[in-house]
């Protein structure tokens, strides 16, 4: 027993820094990973902003076109309204 002892003990230095070291290089690549996945994140993000805010201008735009248009139509029709009024005896 004496023997797996200090068998162990001349082997588990090297080892366990090869452990270690290996455990290091894990989470340094798996640092990286997130810190790509991150940085894929945000650039989506950002793009479906960007895409969102453009589709919501346009809506505004439409909707203030209608609205004018209407606005428009109904000013149109009072002014017909008026002249057809003032020319009935």
């Amino acid at each position: 027993m004496l023997f797996c002892v200090e068998a162990w003990n001349g082997v588990c230095p090297n080892a366990e820094e090869a452990v270690n070291e290996v455990k290091r290089q894990a989470v340094a690549e798996l640092h990286r990973a997130v810190t790509a996945a991150e940085v894929k994140a945000t650039v989506a993000v950002t793009a479906e902003r960007a895409r969102l805010e453009k589709v919501v201008n346009e809506v505004r735009a439409q909707a203030r076109q209608e609205a004018f248009a209407l606005l428009n139509s109904q000013e149109d029709s009072t002014e017909v309204n008026v002249v057809n009024e003032q020319c009935d005896p």
